[in-house]
């Protein structure tokens, strides 16, 4: 096996002395939650305090990027955040604050490695053996997300088959939380390139249309936010002429609809009118599927 992959985690905390010493100070500096529950005025402030250093340290960490001179260009300019991975500890209701901070550090050390692979022309396996490699190294990381991140790397470089092989070759089926925290990956990382490969291949997710709607909306979300009008304009039509056959079926795909009508208003455009006669269709059943049911109670 490459050296590359048996030294990955040597590379990253135990062989550079300039990281060892960062995490110790990281570790000394560590922050303690305290609960507010029936505290004194004096926790109260005392957990304030916390919180702002905490969000200062990360501010650091994230501003930080060439801290420890390594040989490897991606990890010189993104080691600091697999630091963070490891040794921030926060509860689940705290780390939301910082998951997509999280979540767009890990996908750049990936991306990077994974095409430092195809600059090397090396095989399929070997560069899906360098994202694991990387991915060896955060702590706790469960199978789902471990398969998500390699599918999010693939299909970001339009390699969805390759990723559907290599569920296949691991006896794993691709499942609603996988697609969940694919389409996070891509909120996170204002990318949609990772999830359009998807939107071309329904059958890989078993025609579920609330999964298809789910990447609808992803889709819509990260097109808004990117001002991509023209991406939004493609994406409007593509769900109408897909589901053209099975009008009922548009129910699921109502909130990217309207989702992806909020993106024109808030660019100032004119809603098209073929969207627009959808949407009010769309209003008008959900208003007799409303009043069939409370007549059904009567």
């Amino acid at each position: 096996m490459n050296l590359l992959f048996k030294n990955t985690k040597q590379l990253f905390f135990n062989k550079n002395k300039n990281l060892l010493r960062f995490n110790n100070l990281f570790i000394s500096s560590q922050f303690k939650l305290f609960s507010t529950n029936n505290s004194s005025n004096l926790q109260k402030q005392q957990n304030i305090e916390i919180e702002n250093n905490k969000k200062e340290k990360l501010k650091q960490l994230e501003n930080c990027v060439n801290f420890v001179e390594i040989s490897s260009t991606a990890t010189q300019k993104y080691s600091n955040y697999l630091s963070i991975y490891n040794q921030t500890i926060l509860d689940d209701k705290n780390l939301n604050k910082y998951k997509n901070v999280f979540i767009n550090s890990l996908f750049s050390i990936l991306q990077e490695f994974y095409f430092e692979g195809i600059n090397k022309k090396e095989t399929d396996n070997l560069k899906i053996e360098r994202i694991n490699s990387v991915l060896d190294c955060i702590e706790d990381l469960s199978l789902t997300k471990r398969y998500s991140f390699v599918g999010a790397v693939l299909m970001s470089d339009n390699q969805a088959v390759k990723f559907f092989d290599f569920l296949k070759i691991n006896k794993v089926e691709l499942n609603s939380n996988h697609i969940e925290y694919i389409c996070r990956i891509a909120i996170s990382t204002k990318n949609p390139t990772i999830i359009e490969p998807l939107v071309d291949m329904p059958d890989f997710i078993n025609r579920s249309l609330p999964l298809l709607a789910m990447l609808y909306e992803t889709l819509a979300l990260i097109y808004g936010k990117n001002e991509q009008l023209d991406k939004l304009e493609w994406l409007w039509k593509f769900i109408l002429d897909r589901k053209r056959h099975r009008g009922r079926d548009f129910g699921h795909f109502r909130f990217a609809l309207n989702r992806i009508a909020h993106f024109y208003r808030c660019a100032n455009a004119r809603l098209p009118r073929e969207l627009s006669t959808i949407l009010s269709r769309l209003d008008n059943n959900t208003l007799i599927i409303k009043r069939e049911k409370e007549e059904r109670k009567l």
